[in-house]
């Protein structure tokens, strides 16, 4: 049997960004200046509790390399852990 779980208040943080923003060495604030956003307000789309306005959500997919409408749904296996109950 497969159960589908997510950890409480991270079910849409958007891990990806998260990676791509860390392997490049940058840090919230640092990204959000070159974003031309507030860190409050980075930290918001990162963690899933907004999305960015489309011309937001187009400076950061040239930034992420990834389609613009990444940013605007949720993807199972980013979001919610697996586990097989036996």
């Amino acid at each position: 049997m497969l159960i589908i779980s997510t950890k409480e208040g991270d079910n849409l943080k958007r891990h990806w960004m998260v990676s791509h923003r860390k392997e490049e060495g940058l840090t919230q604030d640092e990204l959000a200046k070159l974003l031309g956003i507030s860190r409050s307000y980075y930290t918001q789309i990162e963690n899933g509790t907004h999305n960015p306005s489309g011309a937001l959500a187009l400076k950061m997919s040239n930034f992420f390399d990834v389609e613009m409408s990444k940013f605007f749904y949720v993807e199972c296996c980013d979001t919610q852990t697996l586990k097989e109950v036996k």
